[in-house]
This record gives structure tokens, C-alpha cells and sequence, in this order.
């Protein structure tokens, strides 16, 4: 992978006293001595850092372990925190080649949290993936004197985190052959389906062991994954079609139309037939 070596810096706008997004810095550089050091306790900078290496390697130290950050592996941590990473005394012939984002706002935790609850501060992710492409491709951009306007900023970063989070917490490819199969049966028969108990039956295993896999790989019960998929298939009846809401629920794997009712208001914050006029006005 060859780019060119560039850093790019950003203007807050002031869109917002408290952005929920904010775009500070981003780049690609080479660094190849041990002066580039940095302890996240002692910084002049806060807010959230993702770095990933193109070439080379650097290294990582957090809860008192040091790790090689190796082409296609990165680390994203917030700052400040107790973690440190520079270049190594005996750097390699490539040096640390880096591809990085930096940003801050007041919705980031969430996201970030979700990703290092499934990955841990160091995730690995392939070259082509979406995510690194994307950041390579807005690099590419700005070299080629893309302008960043107000809010394109807030943009960029919530893109990103959405990126990472599908791409490390919610990717189907990283799910076990159960939790693939169950996600499969959802899918396709959410509306026959029986419950949870009958398809950890099905998949040959207890129930609470299913539902502690399941939610730990996706992060969803999987109580609330089926009733989401059947929410959203109930959502295009009620707007494509003139169904009663009694057999639209009972399509979709419900009861009845009152606990379909119930459901759908708790999701939605409407009833099924106040979204029915809304979503056709």
C-alpha cells in the first residue's frame, strides 16, 4: 500500500456550544525514531484517537502490556488514559507507517465504548475493509484540496464510528456458526418462529447458553434481534399495504394485534396505525 504522507488539521465551526461529533485532526505519516513518544496521561490534547499501520510497525503499551501494532492491526483509545505508543529503539526498515483520525463530541462514547467492549483497544482490520478504504479515500480527498464546510466535520467522524462499529462489532463474519445459523432462522422465519427457547432447541443447545453467545457476538439479545426483524417487516405492511393491523401482527410473528400494538408503541413511540397515516400523508 503506498500514500502519500500528509497531515490535515481542522476549524471547529461552531455549530454547537457541545458538538456531538468534531473532527480535529487527520493524516498519514512515517515515523522512524524514538522521539516520537507519546503518554496519553501528559498530553496537550484530549478526545479520541484511532491509529492503524500501512507499514511497519510501532508499539502500544496499555494495562501494563506492550504490543507490536503490526500492518492491519490498529488501536483507538481515548485520551487522556493510561496508554502509551512510540516507535521502537531498533525501528524497522519501513518504519511505522500510520493512518490516523482524531476527533472529540459528546455522542462518541457510546460508539466507543461498543467497540472496545467487542475488540479491546487493539482490533485487526483487513486493508480493503470499508473502513480503512473510507479513511483513505477522504485522505485522498482533502489532498486533492477537498474543502471540509460546517458540519461535513460532525459528519466524517459519526460515518467513521458507524464503519467501525459494523465492521467490528455487528459483522456477521466474525459470528460463530450458531449465532449465524440463529440470525438465519430469525430472517426467514421470524414469522413461524415459536420463540427463543425453539430455535436454541433447534440449534441443539440450552437456552441460556444461547442467549449468552448470541449477546455477547452481537451485542443484541436475541429476544429483542427477532422482535426487531419482525417490527421491520411489520413496518412495510402498514405502509405498502392495506392489511389490518391484527393480520399484519400476526403475519409478522405476533399474538395478536393488541400486543403487536404494545410492541410497536414501546419501539416506535407511535401506534402501528398513527405510523400507518403518517409514513402515507
Amino acid at each position: 500500500m503506498s500514500c502519500e504522507f500528509k497531515t490535515f488539521y481542522f476549524a471547529s465551526f461552531d455549530e454547537f456550544p457541545n458538538p456531538p461529533f468534531e473532527l480535529k485532526d487527520m493524516g498519514i505519516e512515517y515515523r522512524k525514531t524514538p522521539d516520537y513518544y507519546f503518554d496519553n496521561n501528559d498530553r496537550n490534547m484530549q478526545g479520541y484517537l484511532f491509529q492503524y499501520t500501512l507499514k511497519g510497525y510501532g508499539m502500544f503499551e496499555t494495562n501494563h502490556q506492550v504490543h507490536r501494532i503490526e500492518p492491519g492491526q490498529a488501536f483507538f483509545v481515548k485520551i487522556p488514559d493510561d496508554e502509551k505508543y512510540y516507535c521502537p529503539e531498533l525501528t524497522p526498515e519501513d518504519g511505522w507507517q500510520l493512518l490516523y483520525i482524531h476527533f472529540e463530541g459528546t455522542s462518541v462514547a457510546p460508539y466507543f465504548d461498543k467497540i472496545i467492549q467487542k475488540t479491546g483497544k487493539i482490533m485487526k482490520l483487513d486493508p480493503s475493509s470499508r473502513v480503512i478504504q473510507y479513511l483513505l479515500k477522504l485522505q485522498e480527498d482533502l489532498k486533492n484540496g477537498m474543502k471540509i464546510q460546517p458540519f461535513d466535520g460532525s459528519e466524517i467522524v459519526f460515518h467513521f464510528l458507524s464503519l467501525l462499529c459494523r465492521t467490528v462489532a455487528y459483522s456477521q463474519d466474525a459470528y460463530c456458526t450458531k449465532t449465524r445459523l440463529a440470525i438465519e432462522y430469525m430472517e426467514s422465519e421470524y414469522a413461524s418462529l415459536n420463540g427463543i427457547n425453539s430455535l436454541a432447541d433447534r440449534l441443539g443447545i440450552s437456552w441460556s447458553h444461547f442467549t449468552r453467545e448470541f449477546t455477547k457476538e452481537t451485542g443484541i439479545n436475541p429476544i429483542k434481534y427477532l422482535t426487531n426483524i419482525r417490527l421491520q417487516n411489520a413496518m412495510q405492511l402498514l405502509i405498502n399495504t392495506d392489511l389490518s393491523i391484527h393480520e399484519i401482527a400476526i403475519k409478522c410473528g405476533f399474538s395478536c394485534g393488541n400486543y403487536f400494538g404494545k410492541i410497536f408503541k414501546k419501539s416506535r413511540h407511535v401506534s402501528p396505525y398513527q405510523f400507518r397515516i403518517e409514513k402515507r400523508t
